[in-house]
């Protein structure tokens, strides 16, 4: 898996699984990403190709990530 990329890790044992991404829309995720209360999304920072810093939001059971408006 690609290093600047997130992924999900069991917290025994098992496969670390590589969360989706959008090749249309490479993004450089931040350190910090955060699981919903329902623990089926996440929430993270990341920048886009122009830079810009974002807030994502990704469905742990697959989907791209979508910019939080």
């Amino acid at each position: 898996f690609n290093p600047n990329q997130l992924a999900l890790a069991p917290i025994g044992a098992g496969e670390i699984v590589p969360l989706e991404t959008d090749r249309a829309n490479p993004l450089n995720y931040d350190a910090y990403a955060s699981f919903f209360p329902c623990g089926k999304r996440i929430i993270f920072t990341a920048s886009d190709a122009d830079g810009g810093k974002k807030i994502y939001v990704q469905n742990v059971g697959g989907g791209k990530p979508v910019c939080f408006k």
